[in-house]
């Protein structure tokens, strides 16, 4: 038997500071650092729940948070590479 994990409920989208591609996760786990390949240039929250944003894949350095349905848009070295929801 499995446990129901907690998931964001909605959609995290970013476009990739590297292609400009747009990414797109659909009710994204809680409590799980989450790698954002190519890293985040606009990024939007519509789940409805808090993303904390952070510079490095390893969800340790922190570097922004976006609460449910707003946006950021970032740049140059310091685009955000990895999200936490929770």
């Amino acid at each position: 038997m499995s446990t129901n994990a907690q998931a964001a409920s909605g959609r995290f989208a970013y476009n990739r500071a590297d292609t400009g591609f747009r990414e797109v996760m659909e009710n994204p786990p809680d409590d799980e650092c989450l790698v954002m390949p190519g890293g985040g240039g606009v990024v939007d929250n519509v789940t409805d729940t808090v993303a904390t944003l952070y510079r490095d894949e390893a969800c340790t350095i922190p570097q922004d948070t976006l609460s449910p349905g707003s946006s950021g848009v970032y740049g140059g070295a310091s685009v955000p590479h990895s999200v936490f929801f929770g």
